[in-house]
């Protein structure tokens, strides 16, 4: 393994551009791989220095998830965020104002940890809706 904070020879601060340059092509498979390997870095980084972690590679995660609505990945990356020691500065209260914007409601949350499927999914979302005058469900 090498040094903590470096991504093939190279550390992860020097790959902003890089990032920057994949989302611009709208080549956000790439820049999502890329960018999971950053944010392992800058954990590794972290934890061998004892500071907090670089934010920015966990918010250009997210937005990548919500753009591609992945809401699944979206909020398990700002949930790793909160799980590690944080920098300083004005972001981390910025990743925080991102979680309730993809909090999943009830439904959408069992249905994320695997405990509804099928018709179940359908009976967990479903709403009372009144009946048209011919007694059809109006949706």
């Amino acid at each position: 393994m090498g040094k903590p904070g470096f991504v093939d020879g190279r550390h992860y601060t020097t790959y902003a551009e890089e990032v920057r340059r994949l989302k611009r092509m709208c080549d956000l498979d790439r820049a999502e791989a890329l960018l999971l390997r950053l944010v392992q870095a800058t954990d590794a980084e972290a934890r061998a220095n004892r500071w907090g972690v670089a934010p920015w590679y966990y918010e250009q995660l997210a937005i990548i998830y919500a753009k591609e609505k992945e809401l699944a990945n979206e909020l398990a990356i700002l949930e790793r965020y909160e799980r590690q020691a944080k920098s300083p500065g004005a972001r981390p209260a910025k990743i925080a104002q991102r979680r309730p914007y993809c909090e999943p409601g009830p439904a959408v949350a069992a249905t994320l940890a695997g405990r509804f499927s099928g018709p179940r999914l359908l009976a967990a979302t479903e709403t009372q809706v009144p009946l048209s005058g011919k007694g059809e469900m109006v949706l």
